[in-house]
Formats: structure tokens, sequence, C-alpha cells
């Protein structure tokens, strides 16, 4: 089950907010409820999707960088920058090292849909976060950073969405890291807009690239005990209709190495594999393509390209995480203009 994104989240208030809080008496009272309030209707709304921690509310340069220091040591995907009334703009300068190293999210965030006809000064105050939020834009300017900017309501649903939108993003990009790509057995010299620098691809976004050989595969494929085969070739039978071109013998083999590849994968911790399955070689030495997909590989989370696209592979990766569904390597096989279809497959195990 994919964790959720782990977010940061940060408040900022005025100066005079623990004057005035501390200072006791109603009006104090009931500006601390409505802060209260709508910091807990925030937090609530982006832990539904997010583990979230929250931060004591920013009201000094001081407690600006005891914030920012604490994100910078933590294991944050995103953090989220939050007004919840009117503050000082510089604040964010303390931000500037995590708005740079952490996708950040600037949300220009309002309390209520329709404000009250008449509005004591707390009241005003409440509503007055968005005025902050807008100063901030452009200290962030000068500051040559980039956040995501949201702007909306607590009451709607549009800027959560695209909060959660970028949070789950930012994991997936920081999952990149950690991600082990798989290559059998080399690039496909046929199709070289499939070429990769592995260099970029390691030190920019993060897969480590493994090349697993042909020999490999057919070790793996011959270490697969016979009665598993059978029990695998007796399955497809009974579920599939097979042509009648396809002997036996030949679907017992690609039974054999399918299982082979699936073992491969998994033997390695690959968290996808870009098969090469043009390569004469592949042929040469176990006669075929692995083109069988095993139901252990259907269920899991690893992708399988083909053509040796890393570059493909990696986007199949992003795609399955972003998405939670099952990603498919294609081509276009045909086009229904009368139909408005494309269809669309793939000879191997994707």
């Amino acid at each position: 089950m994919t964790k959720k994104p782990k977010i940061g989240l940060v408040f900022f208030a005025a100066r005079w907010f623990e004057e005035v809080v501390l200072g006791g008496g109603e009006i104090s009272e009931k500006f601390a409820k409505y802060l209260n309030e709508d910091t807990s209707k925030v937090k609530e709304l982006l832990s539904a999707s997010n583990e979230v921690t929250e931060f004591p509310v920013v009201t000094s340069m001081e407690k600006a960088w005891n914030v920012s220091n604490s994100i910078l040591a933590g294991d944050f995907d995103a953090v989220v920058f939050c007004c919840a009334v009117w503050t000082e703009d510089e604040y964010l300068l303390a931000f500037k090292d995590v708005l740079k190293i952490r996708p950040s999210i600037v949300w220009g965030m309002t309390p209520y849909k329709k404000p009250p006809l008449r509005s004591d000064i707390m009241e005003l105050f409440r509503n007055s976060g968005i005025v902050g939020a807008v100063e901030g834009l452009n200290v962030i300017v000068k500051m040559g950073v980039k956040p995501f900017f949201v702007f909306g309501g607590i009451f709607e649903e549009e800027p959560v969405t695209k909060i959660n939108i970028i949070a789950k993003a930012a994991k997936v990009y920081k999952d990149l890291k950690r991600v082990k790509l798989g290559i059998l057995p080399y690039r496909n010299f046929q199709m070289i807009t499939t070429y990769v620098d592995e260099f970029r691809l390691y030190s920019q976004i993060g897969p480590v690239v493994e090349y697993i050989s042909c020999l490999q595969l057919k070790k793996a494929s011959d270490a697969i005990p016979e009665e598993k085969v059978s029990a695998y070739v007796n399955e497809i039978n009974k579920k599939f209709k097979t042509d009648p071109r396809v002997s036996q013998e030949n679907l017992k083999q690609s039974a054999r190495v399918s299982l082979g590849f699936e073992k491969i994968i998994f033997d390695n911790n690959l968290d996808g594999i870009a098969l090469s399955d043009l390569i004469p070689e592949l042929h040469e030495v176990v006669g075929l393509r692995p083109c069988l997909y095993t139901e252990k590989l259907a269920i899991s989370d690893v992708v399988v390209g083909n053509e040796g696209d890393l570059g493909g592979t990696t986007a199949m990766y992003l795609l399955r995480k972003l998405t939670d569904n099952p990603v498919m390597f294609t081509e276009i096989f045909n086009l229904d203009y009368d139909a408005n279809t494309v269809g669309t497959g793939h000879a191997g195990p994707s």
C-alpha cells in the first residue's frame, strides 16, 4: 500500500498575535478561537490524504528560523505555507532554503465563503490572511524561488485537491532517488530515440540502472522447477485459448523463460525493467522473448517496459505511482477514424 505524502504545515501570524492572545479578555479569547478553528480545519482537510506535521505558528524571525531548520532536518515530501491572518512578510526570508530544496505550496486561504454583514475588528482580522499571502508574493519573487500557489477557501474542494496532487507528485519525485531499474540485456540499437544518458538519469532524476545479461535470464529460467512450469502451462491452457500454431513445447519454453524473467526481477529488487526484446542475443540464448505476463508481476508495482527504453520505463513508473493504476508499454496498432478510437498494444510482458 502506498504511503501518504509527508507534509510540513507552516502558519504565519503578525507579531502582535501573541500580545493580543496573551493579553487576556473577551477579544483575545474570540481571536484565539477563530485562529484555532481555522488552522485546525486546514490540518484536518490536508490530513485526509497526507501525513501532516504542523509547526508552531510563526510570529517572529526567531521562530521562523527554528521552523525552517526543523523542516530542513526533517523528511518531508512537501511544505505548505499559509497565512492564518495578516503577517509580516519578512518571515519568508528564513524559508529561502526550504523553498529552494523542498517542493513548496503557498496557500492564499480564506476562512469563510460569505463574510458577515457587520464585522468587529477581530472578525476582520480573521479574514486578513489573504492580504499577507498576496503581500508575500513580491518577497518570494525577489528571493528567486518558485513555489506553487493555490488560492481558495477552506470550504472549497479545489485548493485542497490541488495541494494533494502536488504533494503526491512531490513524493513520487523524491522516491525516484530510491528506484532501481533493470535493462535486459542492453539498449535497442534499432531505435536511437530510446537512448538515455544514464549519468543524467541517475544524478538528476534518481533511478539507478542494473544490467541483466541474457545468460542471467537463462540461468534463472533453468532454475525454475519443472512442476512450477507445468502448473503455469496448465493454468494458461485452462484460462485462455491458444493459437493452434503455438505448440505445447513452445508454450512450455515460453512459460519457463517468463517465470525466469519474473525471478530475476524480484531477486534483484527491481522497481521496473526495460526488456530489449529485439536483441538477437536474447533469441539465441533462450530461444524467444519472455512474452507471458505472470500473475505475480501483474499484482505488483513493478513496471515492465520494452525495446530497452529506459526513459519510457521511467515514465511508466511515474504514471504507476501517480495514478495507482496499471501501466502498459504500448505502440499504436491502428486508428479507427469512424469510431474515433486508437488501437494500441505491444508484444512482450507489459
